[in-house]
């Protein structure tokens, strides 16, 4: 079977987020004998494996906000001319911009997207707002221009607001160039962008969820339940290596881990403050993350800078910056406990399936997306989005109980490889075939 997979970035050098799964994806169908090309408008170093080429496409130049979210001619043409030189028969979105299923639709080639990111709903990409409030969705243009317009600077949301006002708009136009305020059109860009999504939503054959999350949040916002595939994620081998470690209890502080982005949507700001709150000396907390992992980047989060760099002095906090998947494999498995604060749609969290495969207890907010994985009181504990009290509580009771972790651990569930992912992937693909063309229309 040929394969066309569509990502925004295609590289091995990362060993977080979207372009790690895009790859494994790739690499665990070729496994499977499929014959894969990833194609991404970026690609970074030893993306290729064997049975996946890696294409880089061209995009437009022009400088437009949510750029994946609009139509691209220069990029459409480019995967429309990759669509008919590979000729795939199945194009599979993992993360990708939405121009692949517009390209697609010229061949009538099937298109299968892999949830993860909700960015098919969400111009921030994870349904985590501004004010750092989980969001439903796109329910109107204005209340998405809301959120996105408190992250400009005051100067530039002034403008915005003045060209969406017919009486101001025409004297904003005339004191500052085109040019200058050609960037600043964000309410045109959304409307435009959110357009192109439902229209890609529309053109895509098969929708494919780990968890009852995804599942409920597509059928609530119109995908009908057979275009949905319930396909829960697996990993490699390397990340599935069951550990040993020593479980805390003689007196040595409790190891907690964190691993994702020093970002709100990532709940870490409700980490920095619970663990603020703990007893000295009780506790350490590593943050892990190849790029973000600095004082720079994590200090916003925490509410003293003054008291975080006394914690990085004493190494009370440590910042982990693991240079491939196998550190970081490696300092995961240092921790005692996770913690997965996240406020994001998890789908579920990579981060919590490998603290899981390699045995870690984790500590996790309330995101219905891990609720398969992760259970109250059985094998981890549970506590509401934001909540650094619960979350300062939870950590408390480990700490006073630490035989807890042992009889959490024994409790967690196997995850599943990513070639049984592949192999389900493919006779989904496999069912798309012979239908597809008959109810294709190349102008649609």
């Amino acid at each position: 079977m040929r394969i066309l997979l569509s990502t925004a970035i295609a590289s091995a050098g990362v060993p977080h987020g979207g372009p790690v799964i895009a790859l494994r994806h790739a690499r665990a169908l070729a496994r499977q004998g499929a014959r894969v090309r990833m194609v991404a408008p970026e690609v970074g170093a030893a993306a290729e494996a064997p049975g996946v080429c890696v294409e880089r496409y061209a995009t437009s130049a022009a400088r437009t906000p949510f750029p994946a979210w609009r139509h691209d001619a220069i990029a459409v043409e480019a995967l429309a001319e990759a669509i008919g030189r590979e000729m795939p028969d199945v194009v599979y979105d993992v993360h990708g911009p939405a121009w692949a299923a517009e390209a697609a639709i010229r061949h009538r080639v099937p298109t299968v997207s892999m949830v993860g990111d909700f960015n098919a709903y969400c111009r921030r990409t994870f349904l985590v707002d501004t004010g750092g409030r989980r969001c439903t969705g796109p329910e109107s243009a204005g209340k998405c221009f809301a959120c996105l317009n408190r992250e400009s600077n005051p100067r530039q949301r002034a403008i915005r607001s003045g060209l969406r006002n017919r009486v101001t708009a025409p004297i904003l136009e005339r004191v500052f160039p085109p040019g200058r305020l050609a960037p600043h059109r964000l309410w045109d860009a959304l409307g435009e962008s959110l357009d192109y999504a439902a229209r890609w939503r529309a053109r895509i054959d098969r929708f494919v969820v780990g968890d009852e999350n995804a599942r409920a949040f597509l059928a609530g916002h119109g995908i009908d339940a057979g275009r949905i595939v319930e396909i829960p994620q697996g990993l490699p081998a390397a990340a599935r290596a069951l550990k040993r470690r020593n479980l805390p209890g003689s007196g040595a502080p409790l190891a907690v881990g964190f691993v994702g982005r020093p970002h709100a949507d990532k709940g870490l700001h409700v980490l920095a403050r619970a663990f603020d709150a703990l007893p000295p000396g009780q506790a350490e907390l590593r943050i892990i993350h190849a790029q973000f992992a600095t004082e720079a980047q994590v200090a916003p989060m925490f509410p003293d800078r003054a008291r975080l760099r006394e914690h990085l002095a004493r190494g009370s906090i440590r910042l982990v910056r693991p240079a491939d998947g196998e550190a970081l494999y490696r300092a995961m498995a240092e921790v005692d406990v996770a913690c997965i604060p996240s406020l994001q749609f998890e789908s579920p969290s990579l981060a919590l399936l490998e603290f899981v495969a390699q045995r870690t207890p984790v500590i996790r907010s309330e995101s219905a997306g891990m609720d398969h994985v992760i259970q109250d009181g059985v094998n981890g504990r549970t506590f509401p989005y934001g909540d650094s009290r619960a979350l300062r509580a939870a950590l408390m009771e480990v700490i006073g109980e630490p035989a807890l972790l042992a009889r959490w651990s024994a409790r967690l569930p196997e995850i599943g490889s990513d070639d049984a992912y592949a192999a389900q992937l493919l006779a989904l693909f496999a069912s798309l075939r012979p239908a597809a063309p008959a109810r294709r229309h190349v102008h649609d």
